[in-house]
């Protein structure tokens, strides 16, 4: 019975450390900003939940010429460039880090430093989506986090 636990949280715990990868391409979809409200149509897209708006920080109001007010979701990045610059950031943070952790890893524990990149992977995953509860919407953020998160999935 201890080997098949064994087993199955190493499974787990590689599963979950693999799918810590697609945070950003599950969510980037969500955070494209002409997905969810169109100021041309002056509507919000069925793409976009209800609950995703109402004036709060994580949503906002669009104010057209008309002085009448329009509900959008929270979208924090404005360009699509900016998205493709997320995936760059990963995986140049994950590319460059491979080098080095082949080193560190032939030389330590394996078992802490695969601990250590779990748990770093999970911070960053979860730093990941702060931003919608503080509502930041610095590119610099969101590029540091993804820098970083592939640092510590490789």
């Amino acid at each position: 019975a201890y080997k098949i636990s064994v087993v199955l949280l190493t499974y787990f715990c590689y599963m979950t450390y693999h799918m810590s990868r697609k945070a950003i391409s599950v969510v980037k979809s969500t955070w494209h900003p002409e997905d969810c409200f169109n100021p041309d149509q002056h509507n919000v897209s069925s793409k976009c939940s209800a609950k995703m708006c109402g004036g709060s920080s994580h949503g906002g109001m669009y104010t057209n010429g008309s002085n009448s007010t329009e509900c959008h979701p929270w979208v924090p990045l404005d360009s699509d460039s900016a998205l493709g610059d997320l995936d760059l950031a990963f995986l140049l943070g994950y590319a460059f880090a491979m080098f080095i952790s082949g080193h560190v890893g032939d030389r330590v524990n394996l078992r802490y430093f695969l601990l250590i990149g779990m748990v770093l992977s999970g911070v960053f995953t979860a730093l990941l989506g702060l931003p919608y509860y503080f509502n930041i919407h610095n590119i610099w953020y969101f590029l540091v986090i993804q820098l970083f998160g592939g640092m510590a999935q490789s």
